[in-house]
């Protein structure tokens, strides 16, 4: 998992993104 990876402020695209891996960044955007 690269969770740690994640900006400060894509936390919230932390669930979004380890539920949905297809989805490119739906909340970092």
């Amino acid at each position: 998992m690269r969770l740690f990876q994640l900006p400060p402020g894509g936390r919230r695209a932390l669930h979004t993104r380890v539920r949905c891996r297809q989805v490119p960044s739906a909340g970092v955007g």
